[in-house]
């Protein structure tokens, strides 16, 4: 397996849209999806929890108060992999959304991933916004 180092660490970035006719159970059903991922998401090698980190949260701007915004991080390119194609877990909730899309009460915006810069993770704690 490859050695963790920054360089090699996953961000992914899922960014949901929900009707505003949709279901509040049903919405909630995906958030909690969403989010135990962090806890279902077994390593095929380790057979425990693999990622990193999981949060989320509903959009702020205006016009955004439908969406609804998850991170999850991954120590190794390999686990994002895993994750992507592989894990149980994730297509089970993956095939949910997909059904969710399907009956047309939400939709899948953007999905990125990146490679996490060294620099990444660096705040200003100063009080100063810088807007």
């Amino acid at each position: 397996m490859e050695k963790e180092t920054p360089s090699s660490r996953v961000v992914h970035i899922v960014i949901f849209t929900f009707l505003p006719s949709a279901a509040p159970e049903a919405v909630q059903n995906i958030i909690d999806l969403s989010r135990g991922m962090l806890k279902t998401c077994i390593h095929p090698i380790t057979n425990k929890p693999y990622i990193m980190s999981v949060t989320g949260g509903p959009g702020v701007a205006a016009g955004a108060e439908h969406k609804y915004t998850f991170v999850y991080r991954f120590a190794l390119q390999f686990d994002h992999d895993w994750y992507m194609t592989r894990d149980a877990a994730h297509l089970r909730a993956a095939a949910t959304v997909q059904q969710a899309v399907a009956d047309g009460w939400m939709s899948v915006g953007d999905v990125v991933q990146f490679l996490e810069d060294e620099g990444n993770g660096e705040s200003k704690d100063d009080g100063d916004s810088g807007v």
